[in-house]
């Protein structure tokens, strides 16, 4: 599962080189609320847990969401910093934006960020460079691929309409993408 890798590379990244006993704080900043994602947020714990970190005992988790607001995003990577936390990891793109923006030292770990490169996230995907890493979803890419399926299902179609929020992170990825798959198709 996402979150299960998600909890590999934390625990991987925290787990090297550390003295038994000390106790470890993991920030995770996210757009809903820690009931809403309360099975992402299981996951994650278990895998940790799988990999030594128990609750409590050697790692404690800082949880802060924006609530559905990404414009909160800012204050709460300030939040957990304040918090002194060792690794945030970020639930997306505007949240893995507001993290980097609150610290070029702190370990950030994507989750489900799309494009990274153009984000500005990584310098690259074979060598991120920074304090970013993690997973990313490359959803611009599947748009260009949906695209093409689309084309393939409904041939004659000249003209589609994509919705999308021009206020999300990753909007110019998606609306790049979505213009040359339809370029490409003809539509």
């Amino acid at each position: 599962s996402l979150a299960g890798g998600i909890g590999l590379l934390v625990a991987h990244r925290l787990g090297h080189g550390q003295p038994a006993g000390t106790m470890r704080r993991v920030g995770l900043l996210a757009l809903v609320s820690e009931a809403a994602g309360a099975h992402v947020w299981a996951a994650f714990k278990k895998g940790l847990q799988d990999h030594g970190w128990r609750e409590g005992s050697n790692v404690e988790y800082r949880f802060v969401s924006a609530e559905g607001d990404v414009n909160r995003f800012d204050a709460l990577a300030r939040e957990l910093i304040e918090q002194k936390v060792e690794v945030i990891l970020a639930g997306g793109s505007a949240a893995t934006r507001a993290a980097q923006r609150a610290t070029k030292a702190l370990p950030i770990v994507m989750g489900n960020a799309t494009d990274p490169v153009s984000n500005g996230f990584v310098v690259s995907l074979a060598r991120p460079g920074g304090n970013v890493t993690g997973i990313a979803n490359q959803a611009e890419e599947v748009l260009g691929k949906l695209i093409g399926i689309l084309h393939e299902v409904v041939p004659g179609a000249r003209r589609i309409a994509i919705v999308l929020n021009e206020s999300h992170a990753s909007y110019a990825a998606f609306r790049a993408a979505a213009q040359s798959a339809c370029a490409t198709w003809g539509l």
